[in-house]
């Protein structure tokens, strides 16, 4: 059918994507071609599923739309809705026979697609069939560690769910990390409490030795740092490469992340952490610590 996008996007993949049902029919009754692929491998049903268009799905699989047709990334479009949290147009697809044993790139599950999602009801859906809260993709992640990681979708309820019982120690194939690590660094707040409330290792070490501290103290994710150190993250435990939070915060010049720090030591400066950053001059490291000092001595009046 002429129109095709230099993307490989058809008018049907758009009326798809927004729900427009009589344009489907419209368009398929001139001859659209029904399985048409974007660059990427995506048919319409996969633009439909995606936006949970459940009108849309249905209709196109009246039509003899491929249930099972995978994209460049492995999805078929029930992955492609349950990565998008669309719970009706899933069960649409399931309740129509789509393959639950599907893998999609890496190797992740429904239910890892489900947990990235931020869908409780999808992952209730798919551990209610069975599927093993702990099996890991190609890389070692596990649908917690999908959902820890995931900083656009901070669902603690989703974690709150897996860790009740998903092993929480699990750690990633080449890194190492725990959920703990990858909520950390995604600065994924909502994931950490229940991570906490949990048997998650506090101090476990990635592959360089880091810890989640090191890691909140880096990236400069104050609160989730703040939880660490009242759940009895240690302080001055130091990396393979022998650096401390204290150094990595500044080093990378978070300022209110180096004063909580300084403060849970209860004032004592690293001077050495200090001078290995060019962005504090001497004077202004003399200035801290005379700040420090003074606060100190406020807090004892």
């Amino acid at each position: 059918m002429p129109g095709n996008g230099s993307s490989g996007t058809t008018a049907l993949h758009w009326a798809a994507q927004n729900g427009h049902e009589k344009v489907l029919e419209i368009l398929l009754k001139n001859s659209a071609e029904i399985d048409s692929q974007t660059q990427s491998g995506e048919t319409p049903l996969h633009w439909a599923a995606m936006k949970g268009r459940a009108g849309a799905i249905t209709l196109l699989l009246d039509k003899g739309a491929d249930l099972e047709r995978k994209c460049s990334v492995q999805f078929t479009p029930l992955c492609a809705a349950v990565f998008g949290g669309k719970e009706a147009g899933a069960k649409i697809l399931i309740e129509r026979g789509a393959d639950l044993s599907v893998t999609a790139n890496r190797g992740c599950s429904l239910l890892y697609l489900a947990a990235e999602s931020g869908s409780v009801e999808l992952v209730q859906l798919f551990l209610g069939k069975g599927f093993d809260i702990d099996a890991t993709n190609s890389i070692g992640r596990s649908p917690l560690w999908a959902t820890a990681q995931s900083y656009s979708r901070m669902r603690d309820d989703v974690v709150k769910l897996l860790k009740e019982e998903a092993d929480v120690s699990q750690r990633e194939v080449d890194t190492k990390e725990t959920a703990l690590h990858g909520s950390t660094y995604w600065g994924n707040n909502a994931a950490m409490r229940p991570l906490l409330e949990s048997e998650a290792e506090v101090d476990a070490r990635n592959e360089d030795g880091k810890t989640a501290l090191h890691i909140a103290a880096e990236m400069g994710h104050k609160a989730i740092l703040q939880m660490l150190l009242e759940k009895g993250a240690d302080a001055t435990a130091k990396t393979t490469a022998g650096e401390t939070a204290l150094k990595l915060a500044a080093w990378g010049g978070h300022e209110a992340t180096v004063r909580h720090l300084l403060d849970h030591l209860d004032g004592e400066l690293n001077a050495e952490a200090w001078l290995a950053t060019s962005q504090m001059s001497k004077g202004q490291i003399l200035h801290q610590r005379t700040a420090t000092s003074e606060q100190r001595y406020m807090r004892q009046l």
